[in-house]
């Protein structure tokens, strides 16, 4: 299908430009109806067995998910720190769009034709959802104030006109390409390819993606990952660096003094039912996550809080009777209202005490790293220096010298 559809708009194999000119065309004009086709697929092109040299080299995207230089190591979320394939034919477009978690992101086209990115840089977003807003007022009504409608389409130079600073790449098979954060993004496709793709994150993404879970939770979008169990399965996770602690620590004090304060306020207006959920898939200290079995795994299904869409990792409501869940903070106003509480349990994976051990551990790992010895830099010895020295100044005799 992709062949003949590139047969039916061009005579001879096209180039990027005369691609990017037609398919701006056609979405400026407007009068012509083209059918394409694109698919995702979770999973990786990279090479994966264990008797492959490549399967663990650093490029490999399969092998980025689980570096513990990224605090998205410790969950497996498809899409997130799962690579995803992306596979596309001519005229095959991506809407403008961003990561809803401000994550960057790296790519790799495995093979196929060139596929063009366009992006417009963090300093230009709110101008950008202006302008989009402005243009296509009747799709974003439809959608919340901070959220751009995932089937936007706006042409490049409509936004250059309108002072907005737009970059371009070019991608070919064998390239990589990073995307920051907070980056707006789309793309087309030359001809048939497909390019793999999966997030990242630094230890300074931490208060950042907390922040933006919490912008989430008020406007009532539902995540794909739950900062709780990240956050707690960084903190315990051995191989977890100082400098990602210290941004994680914060955010454990205040998950904990959360949970204090709605459990205390649940048990106040009567809550008395209780339980305990296993913690099958938590990092054990050592830095090893437990084998697990299909019930424990069904056991484990993430649930969303029916009225903010958060996922209640730490401990949450069930309303056995009408089968809904609520996170902490909206199960006290909504448990006020009623009169017989027999039908609504508390479910926790930590208690106080245990997110407060967490917490000391966490920060006595941080003091054990500010009291460590740094390692030095060899220096070299006298001799070393003037044998360096001496052999610069030779070289740059020669190049003196060289015609």
């Amino acid at each position: 299908m992709s062949r003949n559809t590139l047969n039916m708009y061009f005579r001879k194999s096209p180039t990027e430009t005369e691609v990017e000119t037609e398919y701006w065309k056609t979405v400026t004009e407007g009068d012509r109806h083209v059918v394409v086709q694109s698919a995702t697929a979770v999973g990786t092109a990279f090479p994966s067995a264990k008797d492959s040299h490549y399967s663990r080299h650093v490029w490999n995207l399969n092998v980025l998910g689980h570096s513990c230089k990224s605090v998205l190591h410790p969950v497996a979320v498809p899409g997130v720190t799962v690579p995803e394939l992306h596979i596309g034919m001519l005229f095959a477009a991506q809407c403008w769009e961003r990561d809803a978690l401000l994550l960057p992101s790296i790519l790799y086209q495995h093979t196929g034709a060139k596929k063009i990115f366009y992006s417009v840089p963090p300093s230009h977003a709110a101008r950008f959802e202006e302008i989009v807003k402005r243009l296509q007022p009747k799709a974003c009504q439809k959608t919340l104030p901070t959220v751009i409608p995932d089937s936007c389409v706006v042409p490049v130079n409509t936004l250059i006109q309108n002072h907005i600073s737009v970059c371009r790449l070019t991608m070919e098979p064998g390239r990589f390409a990073v995307l920051f954060p907070n980056t707006y993004m789309t793309s087309i496709s030359c001809g048939y390819n497909i390019v793999e793709k999966i997030n990242f994150a630094p230890p300074e993404w931490l208060p950042v993606g907390y922040g933006v879970i919490k912008q989430m939770q008020d406007e009532r979008q539902a995540p794909n990952v739950s900062m709780q169990q990240l956050v707690i399965q960084v903190a315990l996770d051995a191989r977890t660096g100082s400098d990602a602690l210290q941004y994680a620590l914060p955010i454990l004090e205040e998950i904990h003094d959360n949970e204090v304060m709605y459990r205390k306020q649940l048990f106040a207006i009567g809550l008395k039912c209780s339980e305990r959920l296993s913690l099958p898939t938590d990092y054990t200290p050592e830095g090893k996550r437990p084998r697990t079995n299909r019930k424990q795994a069904l056991d484990e299904e993430q649930q969303h809080c029916d009225f903010c869409r958060c996922i209640p990792y730490v401990s949450l409501v069930l309303n056995e009777q009408e089968q809904n869940y609520l996170c902490l903070q909206h199960a006290v106003p909504y448990i006020q209202k009623r009169k017989n509480l027999k039908s609504f349990r508390l479910f926790h994976r930590y208690d106080a005490t245990e997110l407060r051990e967490i917490i000391d551990r966490v920060m006595e790992r941080i003091e054990t790293k500010k009291r460590s010895p740094k390692k030095r830099t060899p220096q070299p010895s006298t001799s070393d220096a003037d044998a360096a020295e001496a052999d610069d100044s030779q070289d740059a005799e020669v190049t003196r010298t060289s015609p």
